[in-house]
């Protein structure tokens, strides 16, 4: 698909992280963006380790939408 996509990351998870970004490479073209958080939590647990994450979000949802 030739949309955008938000990845957020777990720079703590290296084959998940690798992962995401071959495929963040195929969606770069299409304006997705990558943000790669130091530590290994996955899913919600990012935002709740870092609360900075919303806006970040919700930046990026109000920009592509």
């Amino acid at each position: 698909m030739k949309i955008p996509v938000l990845y957020l990351l777990s720079g703590g998870r290296p084959k998940v992280t690798k992962a995401m970004m071959d495929h963040y490479a195929l969606t770069r073209p299409y304006g997705s963006q990558v943000f790669i958080h130091s530590g290994s939590e996955h899913g919600f647990h990012l935002i709740a380790r870092d609360s900075g994450w919303e806006m970040l979000i919700v930046n990026w949802l109000n920009e592509h939408l």
